[in-house]
């Protein structure tokens, strides 16, 4: 609860007033994307974080402890609402031609769009195919060309709001874990804060020892997402 309450402190106290976007792009919202959506929510605060595009009513539940607004439509859909009531819609895309830069938050209150995308390796474009292309408007920036995760991406775009440059921020290219079976490297980018990664609190724990069990549901055909565990905690708290 500490953590939260400074994160969410910084977050206002910086001067960065920008709404944060996350449009999950996933079939489903995973545990792992849960953590990171909780660490944006920790980053930014609450009242700043919207997620669109969550098709699961139960998905929609879970998330509305993290963000203030959870909508089934794509920000695509509420593009012309946002258009009314708030400034520039940038889209963090890797393949964008321009860098994000504190310029960008300079008209009004700026929206930041991040695509919900548990990323592949190379990543294959899919903000730009699923976002930027789709919008009408839309205001594409890099954050250096890097892959990063959700976090990392809302945590680099927060500080550049916050008036650093791109250039000032510290990026860790791969992120490498030693378990009991050998090594295990994650491919993002991840930015450093006091010579730390930037990191989802339970992210490293889930990978280690959540992951595999997940991942041989979902070969299986069931699916490993947080309505399961939704589910299961209302059950256990069901009268008897």
């Amino acid at each position: 609860m500490k953590t939260r309450t400074r994160l969410r402190f910084l977050a206002m106290t910086c001067g960065c007033s920008a709404l944060f976007i996350i449009e999950v792009l996933e079939p489903f919202v995973s545990k792992w994307m849960l953590l990171e959506l909780q660490h944006v929510s920790m980053l930014v605060g609450y009242e700043n974080l919207w997620v669109t595009r969550v098709r699961r009513k139960c998905e929609r539940e879970v998330l509305a402890r993290v963000s203030s607004r959870v909508y089934r439509e794509s920000v695509v859909e509420l593009e012309e609402k946002l258009a009314s009531e708030y400034g520039r819609l940038l889209v963090l895309d890797p393949s964008a031609e321009e860098a994000l830069s504190p310029r960008d938050f300079s008209e009004g209150r700026t929206v930041v769009v991040i695509g919900g995308i548990m990323g592949a390796h190379p990543p294959l474009g899919r903000t730009r195919s699923e976002l930027t292309q789709k919008l009408r408007k839309p205001t594409p920036r890099n954050l250096g060309g890097l892959q990063l995760t959700i976090d990392g991406a809302a945590y680099v775009a927060r500080e550049v709001c916050c008036g650093k440059e791109l250039r000032d921020l510290e990026l860790l290219r791969g992120l490498t874990m030693h378990t009991r079976l050998g090594t295990l490297q994650l491919p993002y980018a991840y930015p450093m804060r006091d010579g730390v990664p930037v990191v989802a609190p339970g992210e490293i724990d889930y990978i280690l020892l959540e992951l595999e069990d997940e991942e041989s549901l979902m070969i299986r055909g069931r699916r490993a997402d947080i309505c399961s565990a939704f589910r299961r905690r209302a059950a256990s708290h069901a009268p008897q």
